[in-house]
């Protein structure tokens, strides 16, 4: 058992029913919700790609789509090598892919900053909607990078450019 967390009410983590997308790296995107630690290897965008630092302007952003519509109470981030990010769920049709659609099918319902937990073994970023929320894809769109690294990151975000996510929980409530 590498961790447990212990809540008043009951839930689930339905990511691993989910198809993981993301804006760059496209063939590690399983690595955000195979409900596992990847050690070293978690899922980051490709820096050597990128011209600049990611900016609210030039994000990256990692997905998680079903094939129908769940009820998500929030998410929880693990290993999460980045500052600041919207939470974002998907809100246009259902004949449009939520990878395909334009901004303005997505809803932001919180932006959190991350804080760099290395070396602690397991300490997720828990984000609460507060309720619960029906939507088929849930997107994390990264807008900054993390703002401090420590000594053991010293570099590793190559000037901004790299950002990476050991894994996304997508967590319902069962209630009663």
């Amino acid at each position: 058992l590498s961790g447990a967390a212990v809540f008043v009410e009951r839930f689930v983590d339905v990511a691993p029913a989910a198809t993981a997308l993301a804006s760059s790296h496209a063939a590690e995107a399983a690595r955000l919700n195979d409900a596992r630690w990847n050690g070293w290897q978690p899922w980051d965008d490709d820096a050597a790609a990128r011209t600049g630092p990611i900016t609210r302007d030039h994000p990256e952003w990692a997905m998680l789509v079903w094939p129908k519509r769940v009820s998500l109470r929030g998410l929880g981030v693990l290993f999460p090598f980045l500052g600041t990010a919207d939470v974002q769920v998907y809100e246009g049709p259902d004949a449009v892919h939520p990878r395909e659609a334009d901004e303005r099918s997505w809803r932001t319902l919180a932006t959190p900053s991350f804080v760099n937990a290395y070396p602690h073994t397991l300490e997720p970023t828990w984000i609460d909607f507060g309720r619960n929320v029906t939507t088929r894809a849930v997107r994390l769109r990264i807008v900054a990078p993390i703002a401090v690294e420590g000594h053991q990151h010293e570099g590793k975000s190559r000037g901004g450019k790299r950002v990476s996510i050991d894994e996304i929980m997508a967590i319902a409530a069962l209630g009663g």
